[in-house]
């Protein structure tokens, strides 16, 4: 069966790139652009993980978290952020809040595929 993963981030160039690489790994990619079309996207498809942005438009990376594990507590949600400065608190909030794991700006894109190929 083929892989399903999302992409959460307001950076157009963002989802692209990673979008791109990540389907060369043969893996399907949905991408939202905001918050609720990302926990919308989720409960349509229930993709394998989600690689969700901290800051975006709409609704910040944690209350959209908070929705998509009320549809599958088992949900696998990985963020991404590129502010350092409040690094820690971030990480603190995101393993409370039941986050998978937590991915620093630059994204690397080996670390995108350890925990796709780990899926």
């Amino acid at each position: 069966m083929e892989k399903t993963i999302l992409l959460v981030d307001d950076e157009d160039d963002t989802r692209e790139i990673l979008a791109r690489a990540i389907g060369r790994k043969g893996v399907k990619v949905l991408s939202a652009e905001c918050g609720q079309k990302g926990i919308d996207l989720y409960k349509e498809h229930k993709p394998a993980c989600v690689f969700l942005d901290v800051k975006l438009p709409d609704i910040e990376g944690p209350e959209v978290l908070k929705k998509m594990k009320e549809v599958d507590p088992q949900a696998k949600v990985y963020f991404m952020t590129g502010v350092s400065n409040e690094d820690y608190a971030l990480q603190q909030e995101a393993k409370e809040l039941g986050a998978a794991g937590y991915l620093g700006k630059p994204i690397l894109i080996e670390d995108i595929f350890k925990i796709i190929d780990g899926l």
